[in-house]
């Protein structure tokens, strides 16, 4: 399941929810590849290595892979600091969803839908303790 967050941890998107092991870039394709990212800077991880083919480089902050046996250089070193401090925002935005019970531990839901509007609603959850409305872009 994908998130999308605001700099300031508001969590403006909940991707559908996708069962077994998949790849986020996939999601990212099946999902949110026709989306307008005009004028919007992209901060993802290295599981969305690819990004860059759909949208414009200048507009994507992903981290540099650590080349096997080697080290990163000092400025990859910093850039990956610095889209990590940025990133933070939406561990702590997915951490606060899992305060509410029905995330934390494994449940009995079988019904794909059913799971989708507890995340959605804990999301809402989140939103509202944050003091974020529907109305404050």
């Amino acid at each position: 399941m994908l998130l999308i967050c605001d700099k300031a941890g508001r969590i403006i998107y909940v991707g559908q929810l996708f069962c077994g092991s998949q790849v986020d870039f996939t999601l990212f394709k099946k999902e949110l590849a026709q989306f307008d990212y005009a004028h919007k800077q992209v901060w993802v991880d290295l599981g969305f290595t690819g990004i860059k083919n759909y949208l414009p480089q200048e507009q994507v902050q992903i981290g540099h892979k650590k080349p096997k046996n080697k080290e990163l250089a000092k400025e990859e070193k910093l850039h990956n600091q610095h889209v990590s401090k940025v990133r933070v925002v939406v561990e702590h935005a997915i951490g606060g969803m899992k305060r509410y019970f029905i995330l934390r531990h494994e449940n009995r839901i079988r019904l794909r839908n059913k799971i989708s509007d507890a995340v959605e609603m804990c999301a809402s959850l989140w939103n509202f303790k944050r003091g974020f409305s529907l109305d404050t872009a």
